[in-house]
């Protein structure tokens, strides 16, 4: 998962900075290999929502446990802080997938 995702044909390296521009696009053409390919971003925002959720949550539960004189401001700081760095781990979570062609036969 904590990888940036590869052309599926030719294994091209795409850069933080190209996944992030077409992170909202169904398709992109290798720039290298000028194929086709699909990018699938299901299953890895799950993942990736899920462990911002549950580290936030810990985290919030540990700063409450130590210093539970704390108000709510310290505990929305660290929520935001979390949501902050799933933002910036977002294109190590999309995957790029052959299309594959499906003819009709008659």
């Amino acid at each position: 998962m904590f990888q940036l995702p590869v052309c599926p044909y030719c294994h091209t390296v795409y850069r933080y900075k190209e996944v992030r521009k077409t992170k909202d696009e169904k398709t992109q053409k290798c720039y290298h290999c000028h194929k086709t390919f699909s990018i699938s971003k299901f299953p890895g925002f799950l993942v990736l929502w899920l462990l911002v959720v549950i580290s936030a949550v810990l985290l919030n539960i540990a700063v409450l446990l130590i210093m539970p004189a704390f108000n709510v401001i310290p505990l929305l700081v660290i929520s935001f802080i979390a949501v902050l760095l799933g933002l910036v781990f977002i294109p190590y979570f999309v995957k790029y997938k052959k299309i594959e062609n499906k003819r009709k036969e008659n």
